[in-house]
């Protein structure tokens, strides 16, 4: 259950750290590269870079343009073969997250552990990630997403 919002993290930018690293082009060791995430190309991550990557995923994914995401447009995200795993996590998220029991979950109703996220990966605390904090992240998650791929496991 407390993997629901690393899914969302996941799903939305899909980050294996923070919605930013996550995987949106299909495959599971499929994440973007530090050369995708350094979008001002300076040989660093800002947490503005990772924020905005989060935020272009959440909108890309919001079919109606409304600012909320519902199940349905969750679960079309999903891979064929997944869509009814998808459809049962997309519901337990708007349950919990959805304040305002609109049916839908805004990004104000996410929880934000970006910061937390990105502070851990840079080790240094310069506020910025460099390539090598990036892979040593990597590296420590290896093939799990978010980090806690068999935490729960009735997921």
């Amino acid at each position: 259950m407390k993997n629901i919002a690393i899914f969302t993290a996941i799903l939305l930018a899909g980050t294996a750290v923070t919605p930013a690293f996550a995987d949106d082009r299909g495959g599971k060791n499929n994440r973007p590269s530090f050369e995708e995430l350094d979008t001002n190309k300076d040989g660093s991550l800002s947490k503005e870079e990772i924020e905005a990557r989060g935020m272009g995923r959440f909108a890309k994914m919001d079919a109606n343009s409304d600012g909320k995401l519902t199940a349905e447009e969750i679960v079309a995200q999903a891979p064929e073969g997944k869509k009814d795993r998808a459809e049962r996590r997309a519901n337990r998220m708007i349950k919990r997250f959805d304040k305002n029991e609109d049916g839908a979950i805004s990004m104000d109703e996410l929880p934000r552990r970006a910061g937390k996220m990105f502070d851990r990966i840079d080790t240094n605390s310069d506020g910025k990630i460099d390539k090598a904090e990036f892979e040593a992240a990597k590296a420590k998650m290896g093939g799990k997403r978010g980090g806690h791929r068999n935490a729960d496991k009735s997921e």
